[in-house]
């Protein structure tokens, strides 16, 4: 039966899910040469926008940005209404410091998708990137409504509070994320950072710098910058 019917499912379906499966292993380069092949074998398939942001994402990875542009924008007209292209798109070219059309593309993403909050999210740093401490702290408490139990958006506002003076309001925020989770670590080394450089205390931010260096996940320019300051 496998030999008279095949066994591979639709056209292109399997190089799909194999090249799935490669760029979730981190073998960007197999990845996309799957995605390819799965992409030619279905020419015209709504299913190939999902698999040109695969590509755009692997292409990321391996610094291939305008290739990774490329593949984000085609997967965007293929289906304009995914958020993921779009989002993916905002972050990459934020990232490069294009901020004028990461804001842009990041306020269409967030309309794409209302319960996500990750769009708003990033808009809250482009406008803290361009001074706009309130409308900073609009957009995120919009994240915030959409994802009142993440960490990440409690901690994105406990900077912003840090940042434009508001040490007790940053406290606050970076406490509530902390209740959150507990071991979050961008939360537990801005609190390091509060007490070491605003509040003056710095018996609580070398216990917290030693928290942060016990929490899973950090990375290594972190943990430097803790090391220093104990």
């Amino acid at each position: 039966i496998g030999l008279l019917f095949g066994c591979g499912g639709r056209p292109g379906e399997r190089e799909f899910r194999n090249g799935v499966k490669e760029i979730d292993r981190g073998n960007y380069v197999r990845g996309i040469a799957l995605l390819e092949k799965s992409i030619t074998k279905r020419p015209g398939s709504d299913d190939n926008a999902v698999a040109y942001n695969l590509l755009g994402v692997a292409c990321w990875k391996l610094g291939q940005m305008q290739r990774a542009i490329e593949a984000f924008e085609y997967s965007r007209r293929l289906a304009p209404s995914l958020f993921e292209p779009t989002y993916n798109l905002a972050s990459l070219l934020l990232e490069g410091g294009d901020l004028a059309r990461a804001q842009t593309l990041l306020e269409e993403a967030a309309v794409l998708d209302t319960q996500d909050p990750r769009a708003l999210e990033l808009l809250g740093q482009v406008h803290a990137r361009k001074g706009e401490w309130q409308e900073a702290r609009r957009v995120l408490f919009g994240a915030f409504a959409r994802s009142p139990q993440s960490p990440r958006v409690l901690t994105a506002l406990g900077v912003i509070e840090s940042r434009t003076g508001g040490a007790d309001k940053a406290i606050f925020y970076l406490m509530q994320a902390l209740e959150k989770k507990p071991s979050y670590a961008p939360a537990i080394f801005n609190l390091a950072v509060l007490y070491q450089r605003d509040i003056k205390d710095a018996e609580q931010a070398v216990a917290y710098y030693k928290r942060f260096l016990e929490s899973p996940g950090i990375d290594a320019e972190h943990v430097e910058l803790a090391l220093q300051a104990l």
